[in-house]
């Protein structure tokens, strides 16, 4: 990228590397690299909550399992170069079921090996290999919606305790009250995927923000995405992935955003967001309300919506609570 952008028009001395999920936890991934520093110069995460990856010990399991599932001998690891596709792929996903654990940091992920990657990104400190890479990153309000099964979108209230019960166990109740409490008018089904949401995304990277902006080096410029797609009479409120097409401002590209009335300002503002913080480091623009980089105290936070403003702490009590349920301390 660094030693090939110019022959496409790019200036290799300002390079932005950014994505969406996945893609957004390879960005945080890089900016814990030694190898990668001083490769890039901005860096956006879009929903991709990376504290922490996996650590040696895991990954070596990890590993251990695969050749077991390909019968091969673990001493003999090269052998896996020789290994048809179609045959290593079955194992990686013999290798999944069988181990039963979080892919992001228990499973086929990059692993914390003390030469490539020192220390997890964010965890128990940001990473200090790249401070000086100005970040923006953000999530939305119901990521889950997007991949929900369909009992999720008709609970009662003992289906949602139930599932809040798997996921934050003795929390479970205390979180729930909170944001209820919050969200007064929320359904079962909304406040499942709030808190799921805010469990699973916003709140780790609310988090990194914190300890991003601790280092006092590149600037932290934070977002919560809450324009809601009508799709499906509006089913999905604010999915994971619907901010893309406005980053991108190709609304026409997807189903969440594809001939909605207003859509076309929110994008005009989002991705010019986009580009001025590529350019500078710094997402202000004349077409949104000042941005302040993101502080401990201040939480300042640009709240997309049809209405877009920026808002100190917009989720001051859930944060909180879901802080204290997941040990973010």
């Amino acid at each position: 990228m660094n030693a090939n952008i110019a022959q496409f028009g790019g200036d290799a001395g300002n390079v932005t590397v950014f994505g969406q999920s996945g893609g957004g936890r390879k960005v945080a991934t890089l900016l814990a690299m030694p190898s990668a520093k001083g490769l890039f110069h901005r860096a956006i995460i879009e929903s991709g909550a990376t504290l922490k990856l996996v650590e040696p010990a895991q990954g070596a399991r990890v590993a251990s399992e695969l050749m077991k599932s390909l019968g091969l001998d673990a001493a003999k690891w090269r052998d896996i170069q020789n290994v048809p596709l179609d045959k290593l792929m079955s194992a990686y996903f013999a290798t999944q079921r069988t181990m039963n654990v979080d892919q992001m940091t228990m499973g086929f992920s990059p692993n914390v090996d003390g030469t490539a990657i020192p220390a997890h990104p964010f965890h128990p400190q940001a990473s200090a290999v790249s401070a000086d890479v100005p970040l923006m990153l953000g999530s939305t309000r119901t990521e889950l919606t997007a991949s929900a099964d369909d009992a999720a979108f008709k609970l009662d209230d003992a289906g949602l305790r139930a599932r809040l019960g798997q996921m934050l166990r003795e929390q479970a109740g205390r979180v729930l009250d909170v944001y209820r409490a919050a969200n007064p008018n929320a359904s079962p089904s909304d406040l499942y995927f709030l808190i799921a949401s805010d469990e699973r995304y916003s709140a780790p990277v609310m988090k990194i923000a914190e300890r991003r902006a601790a280092l006092g080096k590149g600037g932290v410029y934070l977002y919560y995405f809450r324009w809601e797609t009508p799709l499906d009479g509006g089913k999905y409120k604010a999915p994971h992935t619907v901010e893309i097409p406005f980053a991108f401002h190709n609304l026409s590209a997807s189903p969440w955003t594809a001939g909605v009335p207003g859509a076309e300002a929110l994008a005009d503002q989002v991705s010019d967001a986009w580009l001025a913080f590529a350019k500078s480091g710094n997402p202000n623009t004349p077409k949104l309300p000042q941005w302040p980089a993101f502080d401990a105290q201040r939480r300042a936070t640009m709240v997309f919506d049809t209405k877009s403003a920026a808002v100190d702490d917009p989720l001051h009590d859930q944060r909180l609570a879901m802080f204290a349920a997941k040990g973010l301390t």
